[in-house]
């Protein structure tokens, strides 16, 4: 809020839009009335576990596995290097891992065993080569068994 104050600016980056009349006495009544609400200086475990987004403790952090919810993981993006699908096509042998179909490079796809929507990353461990049929009747399902 402080920091909104001072710019005249709510959100980051591209997302920031100019500070209305009406949230500008919000703001200042609440620093005004609750000076304990403001923090100067987070422990590494707050940092750890703030939202980038919205800066609050975020919930997910307590809630999910620790290698889901860590703030280097959080930042990884659903990108996927040529070299991480070439390796990820010759351990699977170019075979879709739902119905065994042997596929042609031109028709694999890599897919996220844990969706990516869900929590899973991007690592070679949480991907698959899968054919396009299984792949979108995956969609984002928590399933490993083909529906």
């Amino acid at each position: 809020m402080r920091d909104c104050l001072e710019s005249g600016f709510m959100g980051v980056g591209e997302h920031k839009t100019p500070l209305t009349d009406e949230k500008r006495k919000m703001f200042q009544e609440h620093l005004e009335n609750e000076p304990d609400c403001l923090v100067d200086n987070m422990s590494s475990f707050e940092k750890e576990a703030s939202c980038r987004e919205f800066g609050h403790l975020c919930p997910a952090f307590f809630v999910s596995e620790p290698f889901t919810e860590t703030k280097e993981l959080r930042r990884m993006t659903r990108s996927i290097s040529n070299a991480t699908i070439i390796r990820v096509a010759r351990r699977d042998n170019n075979t879709c891992q739902m119905c065994g179909k042997i596929l042609i490079d031109r028709d694999i796809e890599i897919d996220h065993i844990i969706p990516f929507s869900k929590g899973g990353h991007s690592d070679e461990s949480n991907l698959r080569v899968t054919c396009l049929e299984c792949n979108r009747g995956k969609s984002n399902k928590l399933d490993f068994l083909h529906e």
